[in-house]
C-alpha cells in the first residue's frame, strides 16, 4: 500500500477501520509512499506519513516485531 493515500483514505484503510473501532497496525518497513529524489535516500515523505497515521488512527510496528510476536503467541 502506498502510506500517503491508500493506506489512510481508501474504503479498507486504517482511517475506515479506527471509525469501524478496529486498533490497526501499519508495518513500517512493508509501507512506503511516494518520494522524491529529494527525500528517497531517508524515506522522508513516509515517515512523516506514518507518523501522522499514528497520531490518528493506530499503531506501528516493524515486520520483526510482529514476526516475533507471532512466533511467541
Amino acid at each position: 500500500f502506498e502510506t500517503g493515500v491508500c493506506f489512510q483514505y481508501s474504503d479498507y484503510g486504517m482511517r475506515n477501520m479506527y471509525n469501524y473501532g478496529y486498533m490497526c497496525y501499519i508495518v513500517r518497513d512493508c509501507t512506503t509512499t511516494f518520494e522524491t529524489a529529494e527525500t528517497l535516500d531517508g524515506l522522508w515523505k513516509t515517515k512523516v506519513h506514518i507518523a501522522y497515521i499514528e497520531s490518528k488512527w493506530g499503531y506501528s510496528t516493524t515486520s520483526r516485531i510482529l514476526i516475533d510476536s507471532i512466533k511467541n503467541s
